[in-house]
């Protein structure tokens, strides 16, 4: 038997030696053909990412090439449809750079012959150009004629260049009659940004004194117009900078970790921080009141203003009207796009940025003078601009601002709750009495009491949750017994009375009462450990409870301190008056308060 099993186990040997030997070369073979798959699917994906880079390239080249041609297309077109405009528009600016007008001579009014107005039979700026020339020339027969043909073309464009001009060279009377009638054209449901620019020089005094308040009717009229055909014109603006007061809400700096505490713990926090924050975002550095006088109490640099509106001219007689813009956009495009080597989407998005910083859609009068005022990062405009903006729209500001102030202040809580909840804690198989607490305070001098009450609680579920702790008696009884049991078997061990029956129920019932004296004495050990940590638990928590009382009725002495310090301001609902306090005492605890927080 042993040596069929000897035999077997050899030939099995065998076998086993002969498929290995069989397999090895094929295991080698798969791991081969595997190396080598991973091999070509590496170099397929990497003949398809050149593949891929190619057509790439093949498709810049194909839109380079593109560009090019249609580089030369759009200029041929511009040219021909569009080239006696840029003559136009160099022949205006050239005369335009003049410092004085009496520079420009006969020579000047020879180039702008009446040929080049009927060279562009569309164009308004022709029939302008040749006005000009006309005026210097001081030919009036010919700068009528063409004046009214601008006119005829584009009156708003028109006016406004020589309301530009005539500023330039002090004609006051006729600035105004082309200002006034610039501003007639306007719709102040439909206004551009540049209108804020024109307002600003006017109301500066950078087109000279209007004595006939041709301009300021006209601007007059505009608000007028916008609150005719909107009832709801003055509750909107004064929900618009309510709005905006409480937009500057959200940044005030933190009143300190107590006041956030306080925040957490009293259910009238809500409504004491609706009050108290915008009292912060007034009195604040940089805050409500500050940058509102900031903008009031700015110094107007005239030289400034004259530079924008010079610059709105140029803008003006280089402007594009809306066919030749359109293939300037092409032009544009395509430039791009030969700029970046065919790059046709790159071109796209750079075009799609540029477009959106010039993007300027038309707004009410109102809202143009309040994004003037509002608006931040690119979109910042000049502080005189900010300044005529307010004077504005003052009314509607001071307004909102005390609907602001007012609008939280009867909602401020006189008297606060201070909550702490207790969860208790687990001690072994114990768990601690939980409860919750509530103490109140109206300005926060009772410390003392609020601090004696919460640490009565917390003894009071010390004492109980200590109380539910109670060592189980049963296993004490159960080991007295045995033990007397063992007792009893040895007496009737020693006085032989049951022959050495009462060995084994010794053994027995002394084993049993050691067993129940050790569960017994553990017992006993983690009870005391529970009392121990439900004592020291509730003693630190009595302590930090006791703290966050503390800081919280100094938290609150501290805001109503602030609170009646605004309050004692005569104009604290005023946005522009001067800090005015109802009595000199109130000035001068204002004056400490001051010097305790600084």
């Amino acid at each position: 038997m042993s040596d069929g099993y000897v035999q077997v186990n050899i030939d099995y040997g065998r076998i086993a030696s002969i498929v290995s030997s069989a397999v090895n070369p094929v295991d080698r073979k798969v791991t081969i053909v595997s190396g080598q798959v991973q091999q070509a699917q590496e170099d397929i994906i990497r003949l398809q990412r050149e593949l891929a880079d190619f057509r790439k390239q093949q498709e810049f080249a194909a839109a380079l090439q593109r560009a090019i041609t249609e580089i030369i297309r759009v200029r041929q077109e511009l040219e021909e449809k569009f080239g006696v405009h840029k003559q136009v528009r160099d022949n205006m600016l050239g005369i335009l750079q003049a410092n004085d007008l009496a520079l420009v001579g006969e020579d000047a009014i020879r180039h702008c012959s009446e040929e080049l107005m009927l060279s562009a039979p569309k164009y308004w700026l022709a029939p302008s150009l040749i006005a000009l020339a006309a005026w210097i020339g001081n030919n009036k027969s010919l700068a009528d004629r063409a004046i009214a043909e601008g006119c005829k073309r584009d009156e708003e464009k028109t006016a406004l260049l020589f309301a530009l001009i005539c500023r330039r060279n002090g004609r006051t009377k006729a600035c105004f009659e082309w200002l006034a009638l610039y501003f007639s054209k306007q719709n102040p449901m439909k206004m551009r940004k540049s209108i804020i620019a024109f307002v600003d020089a006017y109301s500066n005094g950078v087109f000279g004194e209007d004595k006939d308040d041709l301009c300021k009717d006209t601007i007059d009229n505009w608000m007028a117009r916008l609150k005719e055909d909107n009832t709801q014109f003055d509750a909107e603006q004064r929900a618009y900078w309510s709005n905006y007061y409480l937009s500057m809400t959200a940044g005030n700096p933190s009143l300190g970790a107590d006041y956030e505490l306080l925040k957490k713990v009293s259910p009238q926090a809500k409504a004491m921080d609706e009050y108290v924050s915008r009292i912060v975002a007034v009195d604040r550095a940089k805050g409500i009141r500050e940058s509102f006088n900031e903008i009031l109490n700015t110094e107007v640099n005239v030289q400034s203003l004259i530079e924008e509106i010079d610059k709105q001219l140029t803008n003006l007689v280089t402007g594009y009207e809306e066919d030749e813009a359109a293939l300037r956009n092409e032009e544009r495009f395509y430039t791009l796009v030969k700029e970046h080597s065919g790059d046709e989407k790159l071109a796209k998005k750079i075009m799609r940025i540029e477009e959106a910083k010039r993007y300027d859609p038309p707004v009410d009068f109102a809202k143009r003078l309040s994004q003037s005022i509002t608006e931040k990062g690119e979109q910042v405009v000049a502080m005189s601009a900010k300044k005529t903006a307010l004077k504005l729209l003052r009314v509607y500001i001071e307004g909102a601002f005390e609907d602001f102030m007012l609008e939280k202040k009867d909602a401020y809580p006189q008297e606060i709750s201070v909550v702490i909840s207790e969860k208790g804690t687990t001690a072994g198989k114990y768990t601690g009495k939980s409860f919750k607490w509530v103490g109140k305070t109206a300005d926060g001098t009772n410390d003392a009491a609020l601090k004696a009450d919460v640490s009565k609680k917390y003894e009071e579920a010390k004492n109980e949750s200590i109380a539910t702790v109670i060592d189980k008696k049963g296993k004490f009884i159960a080991m007295i017994v045995f033990l007397a049991l063992a007792v009893v078997g040895l007496v009737l061990t020693i006085i032989k009375a049951t022959r050495g029956a009462g060995i084994p129920i010794m053994i027995i019932c002394a084993i049993v009462g050691v067993i129940c004296l050790f569960l017994w004495n553990k017992d006993k050990k983690a009870n005391k450990a529970a009392r121990e940590a439900f004592a020291r638990y509730y003693d630190a928590a009595k302590l930090k409870a006791c703290k966050i009382v503390t800081d919280v009725l100094a938290a609150r002495a501290r805001i109503n301190a602030l609170v009646a310090e605004f309050e004692a301001n005569k104009n604290c609902l005023k946005l522009f008056a001067p800090v005015e306090y109802e009595t000199e005492e109130a000035a001068e605890e204002v004056a400490v308060a001051e010097e305790v927080n600084e």
